[in-house]
């Protein structure tokens, strides 16, 4: 890919890349069952320099992410989105900001169980900080499904 090849020629970890060992291990911890401080985790290994790639490799991994994983990493960005740059750009949705929301919708999408998901997304919009972070969340949410039982969306719909 694209980003190994200028790494190749720097025989190193460039500062606003984070090592995909990084990745692997966030990976794990999120995915076991113990209380993991996963934000203890982020913390440590990442900086303002490295979060866009941070956010892009972690969504390029979204898969990989059990139900568990998938959980304690929404709670996570929610309640520390203040961490996240919200760079003023022309395509706003490319900006850090908005890639980790598309992250934590993607991140639910994993989430099997329907009453389950539902009661983390309102987990989410209820805890996000700052508060714009939660409309933010909202916006990135699949669209409400217009049939059926009033409490089916699609974000609650297995993709």
């Amino acid at each position: 890919m694209d980003i190994y090849f200028q790494r190749y020629f720097s025989y190193g970890i460039p500062d606003n890349d984070v090592p995909d060992s990084i990745i692997e291990e966030l990976i794990t911890h999120a995915n076991s069952a113990g209380d993991v401080a996963t934000g203890a985790f982020i913390d440590l290994c990442v900086n303002d320099k490295n979060m866009d790639s941070f956010i892009m490799k972690l969504r390029r991994n979204v898969t990989r992410l059990s139900d568990l994983g998938s959980e304690k990493m929404t709670l996570e960005f929610a309640q520390n989105a203040s961490k996240f740059p919200n760079e003023q750009i022309m395509f706003s949705f490319l900006n850090t900001w908005s890639q980790s929301a598309i992250l934590i919708n993607e991140l639910l999408r994993n989430i099997k169980d329907i009453e389950r998901k539902f009661e983390i997304a309102k987990k989410i919009i209820e805890i996000a900080e700052p508060i714009d972070y939660a409309v933010e969340c909202l916006k990135w949410f699949d669209k409400v499904s217009v049939d059926s039982k009033p409490k089916e969306f699609a974000l609650l719909e297995n993709s």
